[in-house]
């Protein structure tokens, strides 16, 4: 028996209203602004709301690529984006929130909640009734005005489905000790690249992921360049990787 769409909404409501990191409309426009300049031909951006799970805003070109149409409601909902999701992948996210949900509940303490963000991937059929790799980053914000502040913002981006594809999700929050930490979560139950490398080396790799320079990451995290060019030669070392822009890509094709 397939997983209901009901099942992934009440995980997916679960974790996406666990709190969210504060945002004001100014900075939440500003954001929007800038997301809107990276839009192209493979990129675009939704508003969802965590308990309806209704997208107050979707970009008109991503309505057009599923096609989309707007419900009772008025808006456009999950429901939407659910029936156009591989029935394989559904089982396989089921699995990965139910292991986020999971591990949120079991690291409530050590989590900072106003920190987390989500990433997955789907196989979802477009218009034209092929399988498009629809990748997801997630943030759940906390607007600082109005009834309805709780919000998550979703950016979509489009790649195509390669031969070694796969379902990978992950979560990316602050420790109570305000250390950066990203856990991975999927099916496949394989020893994740996270768990190989220390909590510092993870830190790392995570602003690594960001752009940041070893001067930077080393300010952040209060150690020398040099000893962030140490851990990032054992990152390397450790996931037998050649370079740090073989690994960014890996990471980017990985969805982690």
């Amino acid at each position: 028996m397939g997983v209901s769409f009901d099942n992934i909404k009440v995980l997916l409501q679960s974790i996406l209203d666990a709190g969210g990191r504060p945002c004001s409309e100014s900075q939440l426009e500003k954001t929007l602004n800038g997301l809107e300049g990276l839009n192209g031909a493979s990129t675009f951006y939704g508003l969802l709301t965590p308990k309806e799970l209704d997208f107050k805003f979707l970009n008109p070109e991503m309505v057009g690529l599923l096609g989309l149409e707007k419900g009772e409601t008025g808006y456009f909902n999950f429901d939407q984006i659910l029936s156009h999701v591989h029935p394989e992948d559904l089982e396989h996210w089921h699995i990965a929130l139910k292991e986020m949900q999971t591990y949120h509940l079991a690291n409530t303490k050590m989590i900072s909640a106003p920190s987390i963000s989500y990433t997955w991937n789907l196989r979802i059929e477009d218009a034209t009734q092929k399988y498009i790799n629809l990748f997801q980053n997630i943030t759940p914000l906390m607007l600082q005005e109005g009834p309805s502040a709780a919000v998550v913002l979703i950016q979509f981006t489009v790649l195509p489905v390669m031969e070694d594809y796969r379902v990978t999700a992950s979560m990316s929050y602050s420790t109570d000790q305000n250390h950066l930490k990203t856990v991975g979560f999927n099916h496949f139950k394989q020893k994740l690249w996270w768990e190989q490398l220390s909590d510092r080396e993870q830190e790392i790799l995570t602003l690594v992921q960001q752009q940041a320079t070893s001067k930077t990451i080393g300010q952040q995290l209060g150690i020398s360049p040099n000893t962030v060019n140490t851990h990032r030669r054992n990152i390397l070392k450790k996931l037998n990787v050649s370079s740090t822009g073989e690994l960014i890509g890996i990471l980017k094709a990985s969805n982690m």
